[in-house]
């Protein structure tokens, strides 16, 4: 078990609250996904994987700085799980692209 300042790190209340946001950010990012998946909603679709994304870029560093960055990651494999997490970011266009096609989705809609 890590610790600072002779205390268990689970013990710090400002910890807590960090891993608390990102749980629900993750939890957010599953329902939308399950809603776009049962509707079949081209716009719900875009709408669940800008914010994937929009989550995936904030949470990792986040994630990664909990879990006591480097020397941490190297040792659990967690960095393996960021690089691939930052190729697949490549390949989707990231947050920017994606909400630029959700504007357009929802544009179409309009019409």
């Amino acid at each position: 078990m890590r610790e600072q300042f002779g205390r268990p790190l689970a013990t710090f209340q400002a910890l807590r609250h960090r891993l608390a946001e990102a749980a629900v950010s993750a939890e957010a990012t599953r329902w939308l996904t399950r809603e776009a998946a049962a509707t079949g909603d081209d716009r719900q679709a875009a709408l669940a994987a800008w914010y994937a994304a929009d989550t995936a870029a904030a949470l990792a560093p986040e994630l990664v700085q909990l879990c006591g960055a480097r020397s941490f990651t190297l040792e659990f494999g967690l960095h393996v799980f960021t690089m691939r997490l930052d190729g697949l970011r490549l390949e989707v266009g990231g947050p920017d692209r994606l909400g630029g096609e959700l504007a357009a989705t929802m544009a179409e809609v309009r019409r």
